[in-house]
């Protein structure tokens, strides 16, 4: 597992919500949820943002999912995230 799955697990079972909970308020498939959990898929800097905020993360999953945008702010532009410097 990677550092992202792990604490994208610690936060779910902190907030006592599973996959399929999860993947309806993003909203996304549960399946895409589920391969993040086990390190099947990586995860964008979009959805990482996304998951962040709906479990209250503080930025931590964005930092584990893409360190070289740490403590950069996305910028939301209709249904896309615009990172600074893309």
């Amino acid at each position: 597992m990677t550092g992202f799955a792990v604490r994208l697990a610690a936060l779910m079972a902190r907030r006592g919500m599973g996959v399929r909970a999860l993947a309806r308020q993003v909203p996304c498939n549960h399946a895409l949820i589920s391969r993040y959990l086990n390190g099947h898929q990586a995860v964008s800097p979009g959805m990482a943002a996304r998951l962040d905020g709906l479990l209250g993360a503080g930025g931590e999953l964005v930092a584990l999912a893409c360190p070289a945008q740490a403590g950069q702010v996305p910028v939301r532009r209709s249904l896309l995230w615009i990172w600074p410097g893309w």
